[in-house]
């Protein structure tokens, strides 16, 4: 193969100061140049305007002769009389550590193609060629290719914005499965064991072969990062970046965190990276790429990040029957959910899910939540229909061979249709029910069938929004309330976001005394904050007329017949 007639070479020289400076080489220009910066990167649903972070472009002739550099817009560049071979150079400001940026610092730096290539307009189909000046002490993980110059190849602008670049002092765990080479790779201290990572990531990934019948790609590299306490992932076609509190590997909640997270990411290699949505497929990364199916994309992904661990024996079944109960509990507890369908959500991801305020849960639900929720039920409903001989397993595996990555991408109706065709039932009326409404989700008769029993409870430690109907977040001890519930007590009461609690019938408190003291007040009394409002103290009499609180408790049916039983551990098992 030749050396691709684009280069970006990337110079990580000044890591303290988050400066990535990158000069593009363009061997055979042939006139006025015009090159643009993504607005957004796939897998995240929000404009983010790479372009702020844009510095100092210049560019030169094969001669060292300046050209003349224009901005054409807030993405845009213009290199004036661009002839044979010419270099632009620019830096990227970069001091957002996340999955879906780039960034940089003196321990490690994650290059994201989206925010880092500026990609000459008309030349996204061209090879691309990337070589790497990092500190002698890191090492380079990226999924792209190596040519035998030493740089890393991309087919195309696509497949380079797809295939993150990771440096730092990387540890790695290489293994294979069903005969193809994943590598894992650690950055950063924490309190991880790779051993234990690796042998729950293989069990993981054998799952998904299982689940598919076989893996989409030709090899698979996880990009690990440990943060103080930031979370997330973010899935690419042959790789994905994962971010992990560095503490929370070997408590069992966080554990339990990040092997959902391994999970999810790898299974968008099917679901997103193989069968995509039409609208993502053809997408134009300079604006919003709006879709109805982001809550088959994240939702369903979100249904099996929990079930897949479980069924690889890397979570036990207890765990997985507790969060299901706490996701169910969190959905009855967001008002949201009355006002805003799963279409909708999915529709207007680029201005809600990404961008809350304080009265998102009021009007708004979370595609990835309630999808996974609506997943759980369609797969019930699914092994309903057919008599338990067919299941959501097998018409996500049918989905994805109708729909290959080179295909123009899917819509909605018809990942609908192959999911009634595997029922054998037509489920349009779940569909209409369950994802264009806001009718309230039913579990208690889907899950009875499967032997399993739902039932409330009152909970032993109800917080402020139980009682009040105001969630109250905690900033340096002080409680300052983040939102209020529509007909709540708070509201009723006067309470507003952004109100500092300071004290409750003339006595201070704080974050941490508030819950207990308001659980200790009885029903339909009526208690007074003073509160700091826009640095002026102001008091509010508040009734405390909300029922008890309850959450959802999920058990299993113990006298159950051998039918159920069955269907049970066809399902939970996934055998």
């Amino acid at each position: 193969m030749n050396a691709p007639r684009l280069h970006y070479a990337v110079g990580l020289t000044n890591c303290a100061a988050h400066h990535v400076d990158v000069t593009l080489r363009i061997d055979d220009a042939e006139g006025d140049l015009e090159l643009w910066l993504p607005a957004w990167t796939p897998g995240s649903y929000m404009i983010r305007e790479f372009a702020r972070h844009l510095r100092a472009p210049r560019a030169t002739a094969a001669d060292g002769s300046a050209l003349v550099v224009e901005r054409v817009d807030k993405a845009t560049l213009a290199v004036r009389g661009a002839r044979g071979a010419v270099s632009i150079r620019y830096r990227i400001y970069a001091n957002e550590v996340s999955v879906r940026t780039t960034w940089v610092d003196a321990e490690r730096a994650l290059l994201n193609g989206a925010s880092t290539f500026l990609i000459p307009r008309g030349r996204e189909h061209e090879p691309i060629g990337v070589s790497i000046d990092a500190p002698s002490t890191w090492r380079v993980f990226t999924a792209l290719e190596r040519h035998e110059d030493g740089a890393w190849i991309a087919a195309d602008h696509e497949r380079l914005v797809d295939s993150p670049i990771a440096c730092g002092p990387w540890q790695e765990r290489a293994f294979d499965v069903a005969g193809v080479r994943h590598a894992f790779a650690f950055c950063g201290v924490g309190d991880w064991e790779p051993a234990r990572v690796e042998s729950a990531t293989v069990a993981i990934v054998a799952e998904h072969a299982r689940l598919f019948g076989s893996l989409p790609y030709s090899r698979y590299a996880f990009l690990a990062f440990t943060t103080a306490d930031g979370k997330g992932g973010l899935e690419h076609r042959d790789s994905c970046v994962l971010l992990h509190p560095r503490l929370q590997f070997r408590e069992p909640s966080g554990w339990h965190d990040f092997v959902s997270l391994i999970a999810h990411e790898h299974f968008h290699a099917w679901n997103v990276k193989t069968a995509r949505p039409r609208e993502l497929a053809a997408a134009d990364l300079s604006r919003e790429a709006y879709t109805r199916s982001l809550w088959i994309a994240e939702g369903v992904t979100s249904y099996y990040d929990e079930l897949v661990p479980l069924r690889a024996g890397v979570v036990e079944r207890a765990a997985y029957l507790e969060r299901l109960a706490d996701a169910i509990t969190r959905h009855r507890e967001t008002p949201g959910r009355a006002h805003e369908t799963l279409e909708d959500a999915s529709l207007l991801a680029w201005v809600r899910l990404y961008r809350p305020d304080e009265d998102t849960p009021n009007s708004a639900i979370s595609y990835y939540a309630k999808g996974a929720l609506v997943a759980l039920l369609l797969d019930l409903a699914i092994r309903t229909a057919s008599g338990d001989r067919a299941s959501l397993d097998h018409a996500m595996a049918a989905f994805v061979r109708k729909f290959p990555f080179d295909s123009a991408g899917y819509a909605g109706s018809e990942f609908e249709r192959i999911c009634s065709e595997t029922a054998g039932q037509d489920l349009r009326a779940f569909f209409d029910h369950a994802v264009r409404s806001t009718a309230e989700l039913e579990f208690e008769q889907p899950l009875a069938r499967f032997g399993l029993s739902l039932r409330a409870k009152p909970k032993d430690k109800p917080n402020a929004r139980d009682v009040l109907g105001a969630r109250v977040r905690r900033v340096d001890r002080r409680a300052v309330v983040d939102g209020v519930e529509p007909g709540s007590p708070a509201e009723l009461g006067g309470l507003s976001a952004r109100d500092e609690l300071v004290a409750l019938d003339g006595i201070r408190v704080d974050a941490d005394a508030l819950a207990t003291r308001l659980r200790h007040a009885a029903t339909g009394s009526t208690v007074t904050f003073t509160v700091f409002r826009d640095d002026v103290l102001i008091e509010r009499s508040v009734v405390l007329s909300r029922a008890p609180a309850t959450s959802v408790v999920l058990t299993e049916t113990s006298d159950v017949d051998d039918a159920t039983r069955a269907r049970r551990e066809a399902w939970l098992r996934g055998r």
